[in-house]
């Protein structure tokens, strides 16, 4: 079964999350463009060998440089990483700045390698001014040609979760489609200035160019993994064999450490034994050792500090809303009543951060209590199943997972916890291939077919042409390459949009996303986008899960650990105390 095309972006992104899900949850259950600047090479870099090296026999902390252990690392190149994948979020921001950076101390946006960045008032036309101290590791500088060839690079060549995020920018689908080398809305217009133009107002742009997949690279480079890469950002790569990968700082760099160096393990195990011996400084833990964490700062089972650095990723139970069991709102209502979000942080999604919206942990906009029904009510619930019922013809409502174990945790848990409400419930696990194809790659009225042979356990009323009949709630994961909340409610919930899953359709979300797209000013944004995740979430679409994060122990050196919520940390406020 071919995926749809208008589904292809809700898939990549669905994927790229779900394989880091999965890596996440297993732990927890055992050529020229309009600028006249040439196009970056768009050959994908050599990743990690088939087979790796051994993990090296680690020596003694050396002073000045900051030691971490991670468990996966599939490339440095910002346009390939994962938004779910902390090594490779923090290995691509060391290596690389943005035109502009988030700053998480003041939830602002501040300098990067533009110095200044203004809109036209339909903020359709972005001109940003490069710095001109920025500078490439080698000397060089950071030129406009190379700022147009790496957005270029990012939709011709880098992953499709990273370039579909710029899907807004004039000459977007003609380079996914192949009829253009270069996004037509992307301009240099001099050495040291840019335009970016976009189909429709776009006032988050500037923040969502702040994530480290958005670094600029050299435009006449290409990046080779193996060292000596010269990036824009603070620190460069000198010595990598994918086991051990070691970056030192720039001179010149607004930074304490003089190097960092990675260790790429292979378990959560092998991580903790290395820091328990005192030869990491910060560490990928089990997230067994730090359940049910509510707080950016946490610390282990065994009372060791840890910070939990959120991920731009986010797990939910999503709703076909066009499906006639799941249409009601009482029994969407019913479903996330019925939900123990604790029990899961302490168990199945241990070493998470909650989730009570849809915007991730710490995104600029979140509202602060956006969904009256993401509370653990069974009573309230079972009243609801009561209230729609009284005749007793409970209807059933078929609960889709794929075949990971801690995924269909998930889903057993879900269905233990409608069946204990009142309603009749049943698990689909599928294969992961075909669960991406025939549940994730419809959007709620693509036009699936449903199959020839419908499982036993589900065989749902008829439903209207177009709709995919074969789905009611399924696990979802979402990423939003990004720091501002328009990232995740836009392309998840306005209405006919090709990333609504949930086919949710509200007049009202989307008018105030509207609002939210054309507002330039930061607080009117935020208040704009608070009042967008209240609207969606007194839909329910979604049943939200958890904020994925990575649990990082901290050692007894280290100062001045402070994550972003886009999965890195400010490496200029860290520091040794040796």
């Amino acid at each position: 079964m071919g995926v749809p095309g208008r589904a292809r972006g809700a898939l990549a992104l669905w994927l790229a999350v779900a394989v880091a899900l999965g890596l996440v949850l297993a732990a927890c259950s055992g050529d020229d463009g309009d600028g006249g600047g040439e196009a970056a090479p768009t050959t994908e870099p050599a990743g990690p060998p088939a087979t790796l090296p051994p993990v090296p026999t680690l020596e003694p902390l050396e002073p000045g440089v900051l030691r971490v252990g991670v468990v996966g690392l599939g490339t440095l190149d910002p346009a390939q990483v994962s938004p779910a994948v902390f090594g490779e979020l923090l290995a691509a921001d060391l290596l690389y700045e943005g035109l502009t950076v988030w700053d998480s101390i003041t939830g602002t946006l501040v300098p990067g390698v533009a110095s200044e960045w203004s809109a036209n008032d339909e903020s359709t036309e972005w001109t940003f001014t490069l710095d001109p101290d920025a500078r490439f590791a080698d000397g060089s500088p950071v030129t406009a040609d190379d700022v147009v060839a790496s957005l270029n690079r990012l939709v011709a060549g880098g992953a499709e979760i990273n370039g579909r995020r710029l899907e807004a920018v004039v000459g977007h689908d003609d380079v996914v489609a192949g009829d253009s080398d270069a996004l037509a809305g992307v301009e240099a217009l001099d050495e040291a200035t840019v335009v970016v133009r976009t189909d429709g107002p776009s006032a988050s742009l500037p923040i969502l160019l702040s994530a480290p997949t958005y670094g600029i690279v050299p435009a006449v480079t290409p990046i080779e993994p193996q060292a000596d890469i010269a990036g824009s950002g603070a620190f460069r790569l000198v010595d990598n064999d994918w086991r051990t990968v070691r970056f030192e700082a720039v001179d010149g760099a607004d930074v304490a450490v003089d190097a960092v160096e990675m260790v790429v393990f292979d378990t959560e195990d092998e991580v903790q034994e290395a820091y328990d011996e005192g030869l990491l400084d910060l560490a990928m833990i089990d997230p067994e050792l730090v359940p049910g964490a509510t707080e950016i700062v946490a610390e282990t089972t065994g009372g060791d500090p840890v910070v939990m650095v959120p991920l731009p990723a986010t797990v939910f139970f999503a709703f076909d809303l066009r499906h006639p069991v799941t249409e009601d709102l009482r029994l969407r209502q019913a479903v996330s009543l019925a939900v123990d979000r604790d029990e899961l942080l302490s168990g199945v999604l241990a070493g998470n951060l909650p989730l009570h919206g849809v915007l991730p942990f710490g995104v600029a906009g979140a509202a602060a209590e956006p969904c009256e029904m993401c509370v653990y009510d069974p009573d309230r619930a079972r009243a609801l199943v009561e209230e729609m019922f009284a005749d007793g013809d409970v209807p059933l409502v078929v609960v889709d997972t794929y075949d990971a174990p801690a995924e269909q945790a998930l889903g057993e848990t879900l269905v233990a916890a409608l069946e204990d409400v009142g309603l009749a419930a049943s698990l689909r696990v599928r294969p992961f291939e075909e669960y991406q194809q025939q549940v994730i790659a419809d959007p709620g009225g693509g036009g699936a077919e449903a199959p020839e042979d419908p499982p036993e356990t589900a065989e749902p009323a008829d439903v209207a042409p177009g709709v995919a009949r074969d789905r009611q709630v399924f696990l979802f994961a979402w990423a939003a390459v990004g720091g501002d909340g328009e990232a995740s409610l836009g392309p998840m919930f306005v209405t006919g949009a090709p990333d609504n899953v949930t086919g949710l359709d509200d007049s009202m979300v989307d008018l105030v996303l509207l609002a939210a797209r054309e507002a330039t000013d930061p607080t009117q944004r935020a208040e704009l986008l608070a009042d967008a995740e209240r609207a969606v979430m007194g839909a329910v679409p979604v049943v939200p899960l958890a904020t994925l994060a990575a649990p990082l122990a901290v050692g007894e050196r280290v100062e001045g650990l402070l994550p972003r919520p886009d999965g890195t940390l400010v490496m200029g406020l860290v520091r040794l105390s040796d």
